[in-house]
């Protein structure tokens, strides 16, 4: 039966996306690796790399056929883990919206390692065409994401010094293309972005507006 390690790096501590996350249906075996401590370098990418990286460490050393990184400002519906698994693909991620700037999906169809990236919410009429299918992808993101084993063995989780605005989830993209890894996303796995501002709310991607994606208040 197949093994999957729940990673989430705590930060934000929401207690909506950690309910949905305590809610997720477990069509196999499953362990939760909650990552709290050691936040000391100034640049908060470096820290999640390094808590990201504690988990994959863990799931090599204890044999588990995949990981699930779940975001703790993630709300995701309870059959997410069983769509990701479902899917055949070396990196499987869900479908939710950026919470800074321009609410685009997060579905990336072209990413570089300039920082340069396409995504598909940019093309209205084709992401609503796609709407709950799976597509395949260039990345990116750790909101709600299934790696398999075979990624971890190859990558680690990295960040770029020269590119201190880029997170780790950047990175195993770019690398994961370079290796010739398949990524997909699952346009019906939709997660819910929780956001402090302007005031606490929900970003949900929505291919029923015009802009893709609406406002829940909490």
């Amino acid at each position: 039966m197949t093994s999957v390690l729940i990673v989430t790096p705590r930060f934000h501590h929401w207690p909506q996306a950690l309910a949905s996350h305590d809610a997720l249906d477990t069509p196999c075996a499953v362990a939760r690796l909650s990552l709290v401590e050691g936040d000391t370098d100034p640049n908060p990418y470096v820290n999640i790399t390094g808590k990201y990286e504690r988990g994959r460490r863990m799931a090599l050393e204890l044999g588990y056929d995949a990981l699930l990184c779940l975001e703790d400002d993630m709300i995701v519906p309870p059959d997410a883990l069983a769509r990701l698994l479902a899917v055949d693909a070396d990196i499987v991620y869900g479908l939710t919206v950026w919470r800074h700037g321009r609410p685009g999906w997060s579905t990336r169809l072209a990413l570089t390692a300039d920082g340069q990236a396409v995504n598909l919410s940019d093309y209205p009429d084709e992401a609503r065409a796609r709407w709950g299918t799976v597509v395949d992808v260039a990345g990116t993101g750790t909101f709600c994401t299934l790696i398999r084993r075979r990624v971890f063995e190859a990558l680690p989780w990295r960040v770029d010094p020269a590119w201190p605005t880029l997170c780790c989830d950047w990175w195993l993209s770019v690398d994961a293309q370079r290796l010739g890894f398949r990524q997909r996303a699952d346009l019906g796995c939709v997660c819910g972005h929780i956001t402090r501002e302007p005031t606490p709310r929900v970003l949900w991607p929505d291919a029923r507006q015009a802009r893709l994606w609406r406002v829940e208040r909490l």
